[in-house]
């Protein structure tokens, strides 16, 4: 077993420009060209997933496309979020299958009083909805093996996914992958304590004590996601643009399944056979990252790449971050 920790101290001249650079006209070049882009060649695709829940995905054919990749975004993110990393990627080659998780984006929210409440019954749920996407759509649709990209709560799917399924994929990157919640300013066991008792209240699909819904004035400076102002600004952008897919904040059952989901990954390092690639940005305030390079150690073929300084959302972060992660994907699929 093996694991590489690259700690980056902004490696410029090992990274090349993507479709965008931040500090020149981005959002300009976003709403001229790759929102075009995204609207025009992507093709959605409406599915029942589990438990006849009605799913979205989206589809970018590459005409002179050799690989595919399957993109599954994080919590309460839409793939159309992930518009700029769909059209970098189609230029780069590949075609792009990309799906929206149960209770977000494009797909059906769960909570009929307040549609901004992010809500799963059961982790699970999602895991076969995956395998739905996968079996009945992706590779039905492609004749090699797909790559996997996934994001944060993506990532926790994909490596419980890929515990079972494995030889579904040549390969996968998982950036900042939720292994563990940062219940801050709670204890995680005090966090988890109170929303245990919440959910034998019966609050289980009530949002998690001091969330609530989506605040289009929230102010960049506060924000721990990103540090590049812009890509903070089109995020908003296509919460304005897609209302439908907006996302407040989690329910008290989507805490208490999602900690229960992250305890089993625990285990599975050791299950996991194909190459990974894994990115962690050490200032990340939403996922706990220790449990990061444990896993990875245990993976018989994973490698570690942090970012240093970057905040949690790696492929939305300042171009020195990001643009070095877009490289580090594209070597490593190759």
């Amino acid at each position: 077993m093996r694991a590489i920790i690259v700690i980056s101290l902004s490696f410029v001249f090992l990274t090349q420009a993507f479709a965008v650079d931040e500090k020149m006209n981005y959002i300009e070049t976003v709403k001229e060209t790759i929102l075009p882009f995204y609207q025009t060649s992507g093709e959605q695709i409406s599915f029942q997933g589990s438990n006849n829940t009605q799913l979205s995905a989206i589809k970018f054919i590459n005409p002179n496309a050799k690989e595919t990749i399957v993109l599954l975004p994080g919590w309460s993110e839409s793939y159309a979020k992930y518009l700029e990393v769909i059209y970098d990627l189609y230029q780069e080659g590949y075609s792009i299958y990309a799906l929206d998780h149960r209770g977000q984006g494009f797909s059906k929210h769960l909570v009929e009083s307040n549609s901004q409440i992010s809500y799963v019954e059961k982790f699970d749920y999602y895991l076969n909805d995956l395998a739905i996407f996968m079996n009945t759509i992706v590779l039905k649709e492609v004749s090699e093996k797909p790559y996997l990209l996934a994001h944060s709560m993506g990532g926790a799917i994909s490596l419980l996914y890929l515990k079972d399924h494995q030889d579904q994929f040549k390969a996968a990157v998982l950036c900042s992958p939720m292994l563990q919640i940062n219940t801050k300013p709670y204890p995680t066991v005090v966090a988890n304590g109170l929303i245990g008792v919440l959910k034998l209240l019966g609050k289980g699909k009530n949002y998690a004590p001091g969330k609530g819904d989506y605040n289009p004035d929230a102010s960049f400076e506060k924000n721990i996601l990103t540090h590049s102002k812009v890509r903070y600004q089109m995020s908003h952008m296509m919460n304005f643009i897609y209302p439908e897919t907006i996302i407040g904040g989690p329910s008290v059952n989507w805490i208490f399944e999602s900690v229960k989901a992250t305890k089993k990954l625990k285990k599975v390092g050791a299950e996991l056979k194909l190459p990974i690639l894994m990115f962690q940005a050490s200032a990340d305030e939403i996922v706990k990252t220790k449990r990061q390079g444990k896993l990875c150690k245990r993976a018989a073929d994973c490698r570690i790449e942090v970012f240093e300084g970057a905040h949690h959302e790696i492929l939305m972060e300042q171009d020195t971050h990001r643009d070095r992660a877009m490289s580090e994907i594209k070597s490593f699929f190759k």
